[in-house]
Protein backbone atom coordinates (compact mmCIF):
# COMPACT_ATOMS: atom_id res chain seq x y z
CA UNK A 1 0.00 0.00 0.00
CA UNK A 2 1.20 3.51 -1.26
CA UNK A 3 0.74 6.89 0.33
CA UNK A 4 1.59 9.94 -0.54
CA UNK A 5 0.87 12.79 1.77
CA UNK A 6 1.36 16.54 1.21
CA UNK A 7 1.43 19.29 3.88
CA UNK A 8 4.01 21.30 3.39
CA UNK A 9 3.06 25.25 2.79
CA UNK A 10 5.20 25.21 -0.32
CA UNK A 11 3.48 22.26 -2.25
CA UNK A 12 -0.02 22.54 -0.89
CA UNK A 13 0.40 26.65 -1.95
CA UNK A 14 1.53 25.78 -5.41
CA UNK A 15 -1.24 22.99 -5.82
CA UNK A 16 -3.77 25.38 -4.35
CA UNK A 17 -3.47 27.77 -7.20
CA UNK A 18 -3.74 25.18 -9.61
CA UNK A 19 -7.15 23.90 -8.30
CA UNK A 20 -7.61 28.09 -8.28
CA UNK A 21 -7.16 28.94 -11.59
CA UNK A 22 -8.95 25.71 -12.59
CA UNK A 23 -12.20 26.75 -10.67
CA UNK A 24 -12.06 30.01 -12.21
CA UNK A 25 -11.49 28.35 -15.72
CA UNK A 26 -14.31 25.99 -15.34
CA UNK A 27 -17.14 28.45 -13.23
CA UNK A 28 -15.78 31.83 -14.37
CA UNK A 29 -16.51 32.71 -10.87
CA UNK A 30 -13.55 34.46 -8.27
CA UNK A 31 -12.64 32.25 -5.55
CA UNK A 32 -9.65 32.23 -3.47
CA UNK A 33 -8.74 28.62 -2.14
CA UNK A 34 -6.40 27.02 0.42
CA UNK A 35 -5.57 24.00 0.32
CA UNK A 36 -4.37 22.99 3.80
CA UNK A 37 -3.75 18.54 3.28
CA UNK A 38 -3.43 16.45 0.34
CA UNK A 39 -3.33 12.55 0.69
CA UNK A 40 -3.12 9.78 -1.75
CA UNK A 41 -3.64 5.86 -0.68
CA UNK A 42 -3.01 3.65 -2.61
CA UNK A 43 -5.68 0.50 -1.72
CA UNK A 44 -5.27 -1.65 -4.48
CA UNK A 45 -4.51 -2.03 -8.08
CA UNK A 46 -7.83 -0.66 -9.15
CA UNK A 47 -8.34 1.46 -5.97
CA UNK A 48 -7.60 5.07 -4.65
CA UNK A 49 -8.58 6.81 -1.96
CA UNK A 50 -7.47 10.43 -1.84
CA UNK A 51 -8.70 13.06 0.91
CA UNK A 52 -8.22 16.56 0.28
CA UNK A 53 -8.44 19.10 3.04
CA UNK A 54 -9.34 22.75 1.75
CA UNK A 55 -10.78 25.96 2.30
CA UNK A 56 -12.65 27.77 -0.53
CA UNK A 57 -13.29 31.84 -0.32
CA UNK A 58 -15.81 33.88 -2.48
CA UNK A 59 -18.79 36.66 -2.01
CA UNK A 60 -21.87 35.92 -1.24
CA UNK A 61 -22.83 37.10 -4.94
CA UNK A 62 -20.09 34.90 -6.34
CA UNK A 63 -21.75 31.60 -4.40
CA UNK A 64 -25.18 32.42 -5.11
CA UNK A 65 -24.32 32.93 -9.19
CA UNK A 66 -22.58 29.55 -8.83
CA UNK A 67 -25.62 27.83 -7.17
CA UNK A 68 -27.78 29.35 -9.81
CA UNK A 69 -25.39 27.69 -12.68
CA UNK A 70 -26.14 24.43 -11.05
CA UNK A 71 -30.16 25.15 -10.33
CA UNK A 72 -30.42 26.39 -13.34
CA UNK A 73 -32.06 29.23 -11.55
CA UNK A 74 -32.74 32.79 -12.66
Amino acid sequence: MDIMKIESKFMTGLIGKVIERLLRKKTGRDVKVQLNELGVQNITDDVISAKINLEVRMSKEELSKLLESFTGES
